[in-house]
């Protein structure tokens, strides 16, 4: 599970990562068009004449009456539509989400003033202005990232949308799943005594109860994984479940991430590499993982999942079967 916890980690990570990158180019993007719209609104109010290589259009362009907008020069509305563009990518990139929403309706604005300027260009003047043009183009490639932005987002949102919804299960009991008598009657050795523990991973609540026999190596640990409705971070056991077995029942196709979940798998079950077995018969699905001293059998039943492990001199069969008879015991009470 902590593997898995890594992954998704990894995973945020990588996409804040993306963001920031993105945003970054924005802000760079808007800054260049800051530095010209700039430039243009002082050529405008000091009566000067812009630079445009010699070419006429730029100067029917930028004298004409669309220049400016009740005295004010578009080029001076421009620069302060950069500017914003600058602060909002900026503070985006940081991670404040209400300044990603004020960055994407101001870059919209400034894409339907270009619309519009484009319109007045090529059917009001018929001349086309090279500052106006490479604005235009600065303005399409915000655009272009307020769109990559918003797939990340949704591919985002989409991946969180298709995990099962945490579980409000009441707290299990593991003890009150098995008896110490029915335990006894299934390993053939008494019982000392029976130890419940609990603990969170943050996603999960692993209720576990270990019954000590006189023949120690007889003695039998069951686990109950559900649900932590008290963390912001619960997911449903049934998520990690097919994370964990799905490949061998044909249902995901390896990814990056599998050798981190079957090693997690290994660690907690003391394994080398034995991949799991699946056991017909007993729950919505089973799964018998052997090591070298015992092994364990995994059993799945709504949205918990059971670990019930076994030692002992018996065969592996023996150790399957014992496995079974207290599983069928504990799903009939959960």
């Amino acid at each position: 599970m902590k593997s898995r916890e890594d992954q998704s980690r990894r995973s945020a990570m990588g996409r804040s990562r993306i963001q920031t990158i993105f945003y970054s180019a924005a802000a760079l993007i808007s800054l260049v068009g800051l530095a010209e719209a700039t430039y243009l609104t002082v050529v405008f109010l000091s009566g000067e004449t812009a630079v445009c290589g010699g070419s006429p259009d730029c100067f029917q362009v930028l004298g004409s009456s669309y220049a400016k907008i009740g005295g004010i020069p578009v080029s001076g509305l421009g620069a302060l539509a950069y500017f914003s563009a600058f602060a909002f990518a900026t503070f985006a990139g940081f991670g404040y989400g209400q300044a990603r929403r004020f960055f994407a309706w101001t870059v919209i604005a400034m894409f339907g003033m270009t619309l519009w300027l484009l319109f007045v260009q090529a059917f009001r003047l018929h001349a086309f202005c090279r500052y106006c043009l490479f604005s235009k183009t600065r303005r399409l490639a915000l655009v272009f990232l307020i769109g990559m932005l918003t797939m990340l987002a949704s591919c985002q949102k989409s991946k969180m949308n298709s995990t099962s919804p945490p579980s409000k299960r009441p707290k299990i009991d593991p003890c009150g799943l098995i008896s110490a008598e029915e335990v006894q009657a299934i390993q053939g050795s008494p019982i000392k005594d029976v130890k419940p523990s609990e603990q969170s991973d943050g996603s999960f609540r692993i209720a576990q109860c270990f019954y000590n026999a006189e023949t120690f190596n007889k003695s039998v640990s069951l686990a109950v994984t559900q649900s932590d409705p008290a963390s912001p971070k619960a997911r449903n056991p049934k998520d990690f479940w097919k994370e964990t077995f799905g490949r061998y029942e044909g249902e995901t196709k390896e990814e990056k991430g599998d050798e981190e979940k079957r090693e997690s798998l290994r660690e907690q079950d003391e394994e080398k590499g034995t991949p799991p077995k699946k056991m017909e018969g007993v729950g919505e699905a089973a799964y018998w993982t052997a090591n070298r001293v015992g092994g364990a059998l995994y059993v799945l039943k709504n949205d918990v999942f059971i670990r019930i492990s076994v030692g002992g001199p018996e065969s592996e069969e023996a150790k399957i079967n014992n496995c079974k008879a207290l599983a069928e015991k504990a799903l009939s009470r959960l």
